[in-house]
């Protein structure tokens, strides 16, 4: 996991370590505490009126702070212990661990894993079947822990398709976009991208024109033909990995995400035979955490009257971490018909509120080839 950081992280030391070689805890000048970063990380410390150098100056790990008082790990990075003084300046500096951090991503991140197949379940796409002019967006958050580094964001995907006698043709979109919380109020559009697939069929035989991976640039197409209901199974319908391609390289560092994706469908008269999105695959949200759900157990010292009203903050989510479908009417310019650019918390809460959401997407965040 990358440390965090913060700009100006910077103090001078008002006690130092006793003894100032070996000890373990130092103070910062009042009130200074809160200008440095969450904890882990490393800073340099070195004498007043003076420049570090690696003579004079000591990289030490902080590990805890309370309000001033800092807990170290001396002789950190290969630097060596020094007697540090009253007065010494202390700062959350760029160092080789920093840089390597940045040069290091790691290039698959999922941010749970499912123990046993068991522990799945679906969440069911507004548009599974028939024809869909307009689609909902899944909203739903994806925590990121440390530096990643992806061009595709993998999710597996429930595919049923039904034959039948009549001869038609179907077409597909899928449309999808990573977001970031912006000032605590609304969701902000980072990247986005779409792939599309069409098929025509008359009972058994079937075309597919459908997208395949280019891992950075986005989408190729392909063409697959089909005669018998064996290479329907085998080829198409069951649970199928979904590959969201962003077009480029990305980076991620600490912190919550989140990501839309929708489902359009678009067929011939209407018509129920050929493929259809069921839904995405993830792991069940317990009611506790559902915004606007009152169900499952309360919490010891809440009546069911209490839990019902102060559900959103007992689960300290407060409106944060939610699943939602936003739909073509509950945002303004929306539409369902692409991504949005924003989405305002307030509408996404209300979406939520009302949502029919419970199943967290199982996603994973890679660079490199699907095989």
């Amino acid at each position: 996991m990358a440390d965090a950081h913060k700009n100006f992280a910077y103090s001078t030391v008002l006690t130092a370590p006793s003894p100032t070689t070996k000890g373990t805890s130092l103070v910062v000048s009042s009130g200074q505490g809160a200008l440095f970063p969450a904890v882990p990380f490393n800073a340099t410390i070195w004498p007043a009126s003076a420049q570090p150098t690696s003579g004079n100056a000591e990289i030490v790990r902080v590990t805890a702070i309370s309000t001033d008082t800092f807990t170290i790990t001396r002789a950190q990075e290969g630097s060596s212990r020094r007697g540090i003084l009253v007065g010494d300046q202390i700062a959350a500096t760029i160092t080789t661990k920093t840089l390597e951090e940045v040069e290091n991503p790691v290039a698959s991140w999922s941010p749970y894993i499912f123990s046993s197949a068991a522990g799945s379940a679906l969440q069911t796409l507004a548009s599974a079947s028939g024809q869909s002019s307009s689609g909902s967006l899944l909203v739903f958050p994806v925590t990121v822990n440390g530096n990643v580094q992806f061009n595709q964001a993998v999710l597996p995907v429930s595919v049923s398709y039904v034959t039948g006698s009549a001869q038609g043709s179907a077409s597909y979109y899928s449309y999808f976009g990573l977001y970031t919380m912006n000032a605590s109020t609304a969701l902000s559009l980072m990247a986005n991208g779409s792939f599309s697939m069409a098929e025509s069929f008359n009972t058994l035989s079937r075309t597919w024109s459908f997208a395949t991976t280019t891992n950075t640039s986005g989408y190729g197409y392909d063409t697959l033909a089909m005669s018998n209901t064996a290479q329907i199974v085998n080829y198409i319908s069951g649970t199928r990995w979904f590959g969201l391609q962003f077009g480029s390289e990305m980076h991620l560092t600490n912190g919550i995400y989140y990501m839309g994706v929708m489902s359009i469908r678009s067929t011939a008269n209407n018509s129920t035979n050929g493929m259809s999105v069921a839904g995405v695959i993830g792991k069940p949200v317990d009611p506790y955490h559902l915004v606007g759900s009152i169900s499952g157990y309360n919490p010891i010292g809440f009546a069911a009257s209490s839990w019902g009203t102060n559900r959103s903050n007992s689960s300290l989510w407060w409106g944060r971490h939610m699943l939602a479908f936003v739909t073509a009417t509950s945002l303004a310019n929306f539409g369902g018909s692409t991504i949005p650019a924003s989405i305002h918390l307030s509408a996404l809460g209300a979406s939520a509120a009302a949502s029919i959401a419970t199943v967290l997407p199982a996603v994973t965040l890679q660079s490199n080839v699907m095989t």
